[in-house]
């Protein structure tokens, strides 16, 4: 999973006008990467894929996707803590 959403992100300035759709399922891969970086204990790894995710989501996301928002917002908190980024995980 790690190899196809970094090939995947490592093209977004191509797909930074995509439709709304392959980003909420490209903001799902990304998701699933970080969480199975957190599992592996790499939450530097993991943070920076869940910034993404998050990044992905459109503008109103916690009107549209609260639910995904709500996770990705805990999940990056518990990675930004985990590297010892305090501030960003207040």
């Amino acid at each position: 999973i790690f190899s196809i959403a970094d090939q995947i992100n490592h093209g977004m300035d191509e797909l930074s006008a995509s439709s709304a759709e392959l980003r909420l399922c490209l903001s799902e891969l990304n998701e699933s990467a970080g969480t199975k970086a957190a599992y592996c204990s790499d939450y530097v790894t993991a943070h920076s894929y869940f910034s993404l995710s998050l990044k992905l989501l459109p503008t109103d996301y916690w009107k549209s996707h609260y639910v995904q928002s709500l996770r990705l917002c805990f999940l990056l908190a518990k990675s930004a803590y985990a590297c010892g980024y305090v501030e960003k995980a207040q």
